[in-house]
């Protein structure tokens, strides 16, 4: 984790290991690329509804913005955050 959107769940320097093998479900962790970003996120997946195919990424922390998934906004879903662990350095 190299910066503080999921504050106090993920830290900074915190290690996530990643399934990209599993669909996400809500409210999971997943590991995102966002078109025109160098790199890669960690958000938390929230579907808007059952009938679209638009969902959320949410941060924890309220000092980053939440990304709406829609037409206009391309996204790879990298995969599923199956463990953090915590680094004390």
């Amino acid at each position: 984790m190299t910066d503080d959107s999921m504050i106090p769940e993920m830290r900074i320097n915190d290690i996530q290991t990643i399934d990209p093998s599993a669909s996400p479900n809500p409210s999971d962790y997943v590991a995102v690329k966002i078109s025109g970003k160098p790199e890669v996120v960690i958000c938390q997946y929230k579907k808007l509804s059952y009938t679209s195919s638009e969902f959320e990424l949410m941060t924890l922390n309220d000092n980053w913005p939440n990304i709406t998934v829609n037409d206009n906004v391309q996204v790879e879903i990298i995969g599923r955050v199956v463990q953090n662990t915590r680094c004390y350095f």
